[in-house]
């Protein structure tokens, strides 16, 4: 079930304050950056479906770079749709020993992202690129995290805020994020192999016969 910031921060004033009252002042900017940290910490750990975009642009005439959504991480989720043409990814190593079509992507999150291709194009191009991206920040109290278990940003925030005063009982929310971060990566797997599982290959379709095994 999806959290806001504020519902967020409640359940970590009752871990570590015995009472659910939203933080203010220096608590609420110390808390809220636990929370960004650890709204960052899950989506690096593991590349989550819920964190794939798809980002739709275009490409001018002649032309062979186009900019990339600032929430990108750094990684491609897929091949990418150029007026229905699917072109690879390649690394910027691999591409100086290859030839066709192909993308290549660089940049850096300060200076922002660019993905080139591997020729200039004889038209204007509409371009559909699927990214794996990283999570928008908690800016406001209503802000929702997309993350599939919200509990464990609870722990993690608990966690540190413990931590910093000094409280023992850090170390059990300690031991209950790592737990929560296990399991969800533990879920996207077992999803993933499902899915994989329910795939059939054209091969495999051309050689069903009705009937057979």
């Amino acid at each position: 079930m999806a959290k806001t910031k504020s519902d967020l921060l409640l359940s970590v004033s009752a871990n570590v304050n015995g009472t659910a009252s939203v933080p203010e002042g220096d608590e609420l900017t110390l808390w809220g950056e636990f929370l960004e940290s650890a709204n960052q910490e899950w989506a690096h750990v593991y590349d989550s479906e819920v964190l794939i975009k798809t980002s739709k642009t275009t490409i001018l005439q002649s032309g062979t770079s186009v900019a990339m959504s600032s929430d990108f991480k750094e990684k491609l989720a897929g091949l990418v749709d150029i007026e229905g043409d699917l072109w690879e990814e390649y690394s910027k190593q691999d591409a100086t020993r290859t030839t066709g079509d192909y993308v290549t992507w660089g940049g850096d999150q300060n200076a922002g992202y660019y993905l080139n291709t591997s020729r200039a194009l004889y038209s204007t191009c509409k371009v559909k690129i699927p990214y794996h991206s990283r999570p928008t920040s908690l800016s406001t109290l209503t802000s929702v995290s997309p993350i599939p278990d919200p509990e464990f940003l609870v722990a993690r925030v608990s966690e540190k805020a413990m931590m910093q005063r000094g409280q023992p009982k850090y170390v059990e929310f300690q031991i209950r994020a790592e737990l929560l971060l296990q399991r969800m990566v533990a879920n996207e797997v077992s999803t993933d192999i499902g899915r994989n599982n329910q795939i059939r290959t054209q091969a495999e379709l051309d050689n069903f016969t009705l009937g057979d095994d």
